[in-house]
């Protein structure tokens, strides 16, 4: 029976309170009694003789769990923001101690209570986080708002590429060009230091055009550093610049013997005389390829012999001493050699000590008029030996010596052969008697088929050279003028119709100079652009001819 139904059952307090009121006399005594009674009874204890059921012991409602207040946060990328989370649960509830818990997976919760969130490079805005605390059966709750400031990343430096030292001649260009990469994707700007000798055409393409003179030493080094930036960082390297002193070296006869004059190839500065012997004849002067050496022939014996003149000291060497007449004298391309033409013979000795003289010919014929090819592997030439004391054009390997005959008009002259600057081994131009007159003709290597007629008249036409740098057209004299010829033919025109040329003409980078008479048979030297154009004389009216350049 419930405690409810005992308190209304008729005469409950009568037989509760009788035996009370004979202990307790006052009534208010027996109040409190009869409370205390009723408050055990609802707690669950037994009413003893009442015959009642055990009564439910009543649930104690659960105090909720108080968060600590949380500030707002703010931290950078690349940084860890520390999110603590602590608070009080009075009664220690169901689950004891309480958790803590967000809304935001990038938080992770390290130890209870502790979140730890390492912010990357996109991690950055502002974020609301719902931070919990739960005691098990209740929740306290609050937002924290948790900014992470936009940090750019770390910039990575540009790289710049490779750049290699270089060789140029005065008054040829040198391009420059500059690439490099950037990891961060940066637009990239490139420089050239020291200024004042680059120009920079477009985005990191570099010009620069040595003038005369440049140096007046046989070379000159100058140095440079490249660099390229992002606008944050750079990336620079060294380089160097050989400037090779460019001069053009000529006869100069006066009192009918030559000497040895150098100038510069617009005409500017002083001349200087590299021979100064009164009756000798010294003629054919050739630069060595590094600009500082000179190689000409003396009549000094009693007959022509190859010197050879060291620029840098002033000393002269003499290299070749059989009594004959030589001819011709040039330099291997690698400064090994000397060679030179003896008695219709091509010979060469040793360079420096002029010694192992040997007989490339080794014929009975008539061979010359040759040309090493720049990487002194083989020679051109004309020689008799094929056609009854006609002239054919045949090549010479430099390492074996084995002979191949090239052209094959039988009865004809051929003879001048001269490489093609940019593909030495695959054209070469020659002249020949094929047609009247003579014809300037191209041939193809290593057979020397087909050949092609590119002069195409019935003119005069000798000394053919290809132009510099790219052998784009031929050069040649056409009587006592010049013509210019697109290499393989056509796009013919008269560089001069003077008709005062005396001479070969002499190819340097994008111009030639050549001898003209100025009467009473005076020669001065000129330079002009290969079409003709802009023609200067370099020379006063000193007998100047037989021009070479470096």
């Amino acid at each position: 029976m419930a405690i409810d139904d005992l308190i209304k059952k008729k005469g409950f307090f009568k037989k509760i309170f009788s035996p009370i009121k004979k202990i307790l006399p006052t009534k208010t005594s027996r109040k409190v009694v009869l409370y205390t009674s009723l408050a055990l009874m609802y707690l669950g204890i037994s009413g003893g003789g009442c015959g009642s059921k055990t009564a439910t012991k009543p649930v104690i409602p659960n105090v909720a769990p108080t968060l600590d207040y949380i500030a707002d946060m703010d931290f950078d990328e690349g940084q860890t923001g520390v999110l603590i989370a602590s608070g009080t649960d009075v009664d220690n509830g169901p689950v004891t101690p309480p958790t803590f818990s967000t809304d935001n997976a990038n938080f992770v919760q390290i130890v209870p209570g502790r979140f730890e969130w390492p912010a990357g490079n996109n991690d950055a805005g502002v974020y609301i986080v719902r931070v919990s605390m739960f005691d098990g059966q209740d929740t306290d709750s609050q937002n924290v708002q948790v900014t992470i400031n936009d940090v750019p990343p770390p910039n990575t430096p540009p790289v710049l590429d490779p750049v290699s030292d270089s060789e140029i001649d005065e008054n040829n260009e040198l391009v420059k060009i500059l690439t490099g990469s950037d990891f961060d994707l940066d637009p990239l700007t490139f420089k050239i230091t020291p200024l004042g000798y680059f120009t920079e055409t477009t985005p990191g393409t570099f010009k620069w055009t040595p003038p005369y003179p440049t140096t007046d030493d046989p070379s000159e080094d100058f140095f440079f550093i490249a660099e390229v930036s992002d606008g944050k960082d750079t990336d620079t390297q060294g380089f160097k610049v050989k400037v090779n002193d460019s001069k053009l070296l000529y006869k100069r006869v006066l009192s009918g013997f030559g000497d040895l004059i150098v100038k510069n190839p617009d005409g500017s500065g002083i001349e200087q005389k590299i021979t100064d012997t009164p009756n000798i004849n010294e003629t054919n002067g050739v630069w060595s390829p590094d600009g500082e050496k000179i190689l000409y022939l003396s009549d000094e014996p009693g007959y022509n012999e190859v010197y050879v003149f060291d620029v840098r000291t002033g000393v002269k060497t003499r290299l070749t001493f059989t009594p004959a007449a030589k001819k011709n004298p040039k330099w291997d391309p690698n400064m090994a050699f000397v060679y030179f033409e003896d008695s219709d013979e091509i010979k060469k000795v040793d360079f420096p000590s002029g010694a192992n003289e040997v007989n490339l010919s080794n014929s009975f014929a008539r061979d010359g008029f040759y040309e090493i090819s720049d990487d002194a592997l083989e020679m051109l030439f004309a020689t008799s030996r094929y056609n009854g004391g006609t002239l054919q054009i045949a090549k010479m390997d430099l390492t074996t010596y084995i002979v191949t005959r090239l052209t094959t008009a039988v009865g004809e002259e051929e003879w001048r052969p001269t490489y093609h600057p940019l593909f030495p081994h695959t054209k070469f131009a020659f002249q020949t008697t094929r047609v009247a007159g003579r014809q300037l003709y191209e041939g193809t290597l290593p057979t020397g088929l087909p050949v092609n007629n590119v002069s195409q008249d019935a003119a005069f036409n000798e000394f053919p050279k290809y132009t510099l740098p790219n052998g784009t057209f031929l050069i040649y004299k056409w009587g006592n003028n010049i013509r210019r010829v697109n290499s393989g033919g056509g796009g013919k025109i008269d560089v001069t119709t003077s008709n005062d040329v005396i001479g070969k003409v002499l190819c340097i980078p994008n111009a030639i100079v050549y001898s003209k008479d100025l009467g009473a048979g005076i020669l001065a030297l000129f330079k002009a652009n290969t079409d003709g154009t802009n023609e200067i004389q370099l020379t006063a009216s000193n007998n100047d001819s037989n021009p070479n350049h470096k």
